[in-house]
């Protein structure tokens, strides 16, 4: 319905239906968890100056809480010049698009020069990037500051999801300790700050819309471990 209602324009019903639908979509200690992590991240970059370049954005729910609170101007990033078009009229409905910029490119292969970078965030961002490691070498040139990489980890050792993880090829980055390996041998020292855990169920399928669903993990109930890569 949120979806349908952001085609027609109609955002504010928009955005109350999907509020609305992440109580049922999610648990509460997994939407405790997910606001934590952008509450700490707002903390540490309270205090911060400079542009805020901001990694696989998607439908924006970091930058938007990034403009809301911050001073620094916001770069919004996609690979989909779709979805960055539909950020932007997101962004114009809430009062906000004039603290955000739009930059549409493949993160492997980025337009920026070495160093350019100050500060990178990103909200889940990471697994949906295929060839992890030349991503990361990548974010690794162009970042002369740090890079705030919002995460949440499977256990390896839950078959159930970790079978269908690998089988995606998104092992890499859905599990901490092969994520800090690839984050060490793309030159990055990192700390694992605000650590959080949330149990998640698999997100509920349509009734109207026969095989229609929001997310592909977990497919079995899990512990999520949440929490900041802070990266330098």
């Amino acid at each position: 319905r949120a979806l349908a209602l952001e085609e027609r324009g109609e955002y504010a019903q928009a955005k109350a239906a999907k509020d609305l639908a992440n109580t049922g979509l999610y648990t509460p200690e997994h939407l405790v968890c997910s606001d934590s992590q952008v509450n700490y991240v707002l903390g540490l970059l309270s205090a911060s100056d400079g542009p805020i370049v901001d990694l696989a954005s998607g439908q924006g729910h970091l930058v938007e809480r990034l403009a809301h609170r911050l001073e620094q101007p916001i770069i919004a990033t996609d690979f989909s010049p779709r979805v960055l078009r539909r950020d932007r009229r997101w962004l114009e409905c809430l009062g906000l698009y004039d603290r955000v910029s739009l930059l549409t490119f493949d993160a492997r292969c980025t337009p920026f020069k070495n160093g350019a970078v100050k500060t990178l965030t990103t909200y889940l961002g990471l697994p949906n990037i295929e060839q992890p490691g030349d991503l990361l070498r990548e974010l690794r040139r162009i970042v002369a500051g740090t890079f705030l990489a919002i995460s949440h980890f499977f256990p390896e050792q839950d078959e159930a999801n970790a079978a269908i993880i690998r089988q995606a090829g998104l092992s890499a980055l859905l599990f901490r300790r092969s994520a800090l390996e690839h984050f060490a041998a793309a030159g990055w020292q990192v700390d694992v700050a605000n650590v959080c855990r949330a149990k998640a169920h698999p997100t509920p399928r349509s009734v109207l819309l026969e095989g229609a669903g929001i997310d592909a993990l977990p497919v079995a109930e899990t512990i999520l471990e949440w929490c900041v890569f802070v990266a330098h």
